[in-house]
């Protein structure tokens, strides 16, 4: 008995629903994830676009932390789209994303192909297979984002299907050393990815040496051409991995930004991937570390994993770069509890089974599609987005909380991508001497809070008679409720736009 529909009527359908799916996930998830994606990519290729100066930029811009390739890759494409007549900061961000979820559309179709065939399913479908490798819910979300995580793991998630090919050629070798090289410039952690592949490489699959060390000249000409990169951007000789290494895990930089014990890496894996697509992974994990410790997957994501539960700074995004390894790993462990212990009672079972796989898919629907619909981060783009579209070329003043400003979320980070300079921001430090000018009514006026100070906010304006309509939340109002309820998301943190 097979665990799903038979293949081809599903696969026909694959590539149209992708394309839909990962299309809408780029539209709808506008602005940034993490600050990283932004201040560390656009803002970087905004110094050498002429928009920012050295004095704008990050502190890690100072201290040459950063690989450029991926501030490189975004200033030709802006320079792309700027000659096509492409000049809104908001079309071109989505252009990123477009062209990162055609990217990950032909690694996910790679890699599936290639692991289904190297693992030979037996009781799990293509159909079933492929479906999880592209639509589990938050792999669309993570394959649009024009971040370091998504493209390092993107182009390992390449490399690593390339690996279970049993040609033996020095083109492939040369490809995998290539892609493992660029892999570790995009994100140096990911080098925790490439070295582990590289063992299994060496130790299980025992290639001839003569075809590793073609692998690994090819990743040492890519750092070499990525510090080739970073002189041309930093006009200094720097090693940027050096740096970065001597900073946050030497000098531990980035535990300023908050530390955390190993567990809180399990509670991302566990809760914010939801319940049970978490147990799924987690006890997916556990089952090929004991049954088949040799597994390549095994060998790349736990070493991944423990490093990261050790390094004090922790954030969900991290594991971002095994994204794609996921169903991989849970439909291996579903294979063989299948040949294992219910394929004899298949059919005494197969309404309980049935129900399992309706209940996991639905959840997985559900979840995709409010992940596609949601604007990235807490939506501060999403907020910019309508002001700007709404008063156009018109005088806007807008007062902010502390922390509410979406047009600098960051007051000590300047965001000069997305900035309009007929809006003007000014900071209310005390909500008890503000006041609007007479005048107000002669143009655009807007007060923009956070969700916890809604309460308070209200019952000044209300005590200083300062009509206040709410026109708008940095979320889209139909999916707060659900977004509420989500671990991984922080309600207080939403932002509420008011006409004055």
């Amino acid at each position: 008995m097979n665990l799903s529909l038979k293949p081809t009527p599903g696969i026909a359908l694959l590539w149209p629903l992708a394309i839909i799916i990962y299309g809408m996930a780029a539209y709808f998830n506008i602005g940034y994830y993490h600050p990283d994606e932004h201040y560390q990519i656009i803002e970087f290729a905004g110094l050498k676009l002429g928009w920012n100066q050295p004095a704008d930029m990050a502190w890690e811009y100072t201290k040459a932390i950063r690989p450029t390739i991926q501030p490189w890759l975004c200033l030709v494409h802006f320079k792309l789209m700027l000659l096509i007549g492409v000049k809104n900061p908001y079309q071109l961000a989505f252009s990123l994303r477009i062209l990162t979820a055609v990217c990950s559309l032909f690694a996910t179709g790679f890699f599936a192909r290639r692991t289904y065939a190297y693992f030979q399913f037996q009781h799990i479908p293509k159909t079933l297979y492929y479906y999880c490798c592209y639509f589990l819910w938050f792999i669309p979300m993570v394959g649009v984002r024009f971040s370091s995580e998504t493209w390092s793991g993107l182009l390992f998630t390449v490399a690593f299907a390339l690996v279970l090919d049993n040609k033996t050629t020095t083109g492939k070798y040369l490809a995998i050393g290539t892609l493992l090289g660029v892999c570790f410039l995009f994100r140096f952690q990911c080098g925790i990815l490439a070295a582990s592949l590289i063992m299994w490489m060496l130790v299980i699959k025992k290639d001839p040496p003569r075809y590793m060390l073609t692998a690994i000249s090819a990743i040492i000409v890519m750092i070499l051409v990525g510090f080739l990169l970073d002189y041309l951007f930093y006009h200094k000789a720097t090693l940027t991995f050096v740096n970065y290494f001597r900073a946050n895990i030497i000098e531990d930089a980035a535990s300023k930004y908050g530390v955390s014990s190993w567990s809180t890496l399990l509670s991302y894996i566990l809760l914010h991937t939801i319940v049970p697509f978490g147990l799924l992974i987690c006890a997916s994990i556990v089952w090929l570390v004991i049954m088949k410790p040799g597994n390549p997957l095994i060998w790349c994501v736990v070493p991944f994993i423990l490093i990261h539960a050790i390094i004090p700074h922790k954030e969900i995004r991290f594991l971002f770069p095994l994204v794609w390894m996921v169903p991989c790993m849970a439909l291996l462990m579903i294979e063989d509890l299948y040949s294992l212990y219910l394929k004899s009672y298949a059919k005494q079972y197969q309404l309980t089974i049935t129900g399992v796989l309706i209940f996991l898919a639905l959840v997985n629907a559900s979840a995709l599609v409010f992940t596609i619909l949601k604007p990235a981060g807490i939506g501060q783009k999403y907020l910019t987005n309508y002001i700007d579209s709404k008063v156009k070329k018109e005088a806007v003043v807008m007062y902010f909380s502390p922390g509410a400003n979406p047009y600098q979320p960051w007051s000590f980070l300047q965001e000069h991508f997305y900035r309009n300079k007929n809006v003007v921001c000014k900071s209310i430090e005390d909500f008890n001497k503000f006041e609007v000018p007479d005048s107000h009514r002669d143009g655009h006026y807007l007060l923009a809070i956070q969700e916890y100070e809604k309460d308070i906010v209200e019952q000044v304006l209300h005590y200083k008679k300062i009509e206040a309509k709410l026109i708008k939340k940095s979320m889209p109002v139909f999916e707060l409720p659900v977004l509420n309820e989500y671990s991984g998301f922080n309600k207080r943190a939403v932002i509420l736009l008011y006409s004055l």
